[in-house]
């Protein structure tokens, strides 16, 4: 009896029924949903279209709903907002931003604020990309030079151009132990081995 069980969270790459019918027919046996991310009804159709996979291949499929603790969200913006030190910004509750206000999903924001307290966005997460947008270019002097500026309180994340162990070292010294790191990793044959050997600060 196989009791290893495959679980697989839906998300935008496997969210179209061909999608989900095809991972079934690969073996899943639990499929989860991330209840904390998306609408209500997309969700309700990738439930229907689990159901509907698991019928055509006469096996139970079983379905997690993964539920996310409180959260106070920010709306969907029309647009980024830069905001830089200093500046006065506006929150108001509504599901998408009206004017210049950053719309929240949490409707006693205006009763509960109070003048001096603390607003983290993102969880207080500040990551610092160091890929330059308009050129793909990436240079990790990016973090280096940014990461002083980033108060003591905030987790601080180096992502983009970062592939060696020097290059860790390096995001530490200017104070950063967080990295994201993708491509680096993901284009090597063994991402196993890749991975232990950059945390073991050894060269490919």
């Amino acid at each position: 009896m196989l009791r290893t069980k495959i679980i697989c969270t839906l998300g935008p790459a496997t969210s179209k029924p061909d999608d989900i019918a095809a991972v079934v027919a690969c073996g899943m046996d639990v499929a989860r949903l991330n209840m904390a991310h998306g609408e209500e009804d997309d969700r309700a159709r990738m439930v229907e279209s689990v159901r509907a996979a698991a019928r055509l291949e006469r096996r139970p499929v079983a379905l997690l709903a993964d539920l996310g603790g409180p959260k106070i969200r920010v709306g969907r913006l029309t647009e980024p907002v830069p905001v830089s030190l200093g500046d006065e910004i506006v929150m108001a509750y509504g599901p998408r931003a009206t004017g210049e206000a950053i719309p929240t999903t949490y409707e006693r924001s205006a009763e509960d604020m109070r003048r001096g307290i603390r607003v983290a966005i993102d969880d207080g997460l500040i990551g610092i990309n160091n890929r330059n947008l308009k050129t793909l270019r990436t240079d990790i002097e990016t973090t280096r030079r940014l990461a002083p500026q980033v108060p003591g309180d905030r987790l601080t994340v180096g992502e983009s151009g970062l592939s060696s162990p020097a290059d860790l070292a390096s995001m530490e010294a200017a104070g950063v132990t967080t990295f994201l790191i993708g491509e680096a990793l993901m284009s090597q044959n063994d991402v196993k081995a890749a991975t232990e050997a950059l945390l073991r600060r050894e060269a490919a």
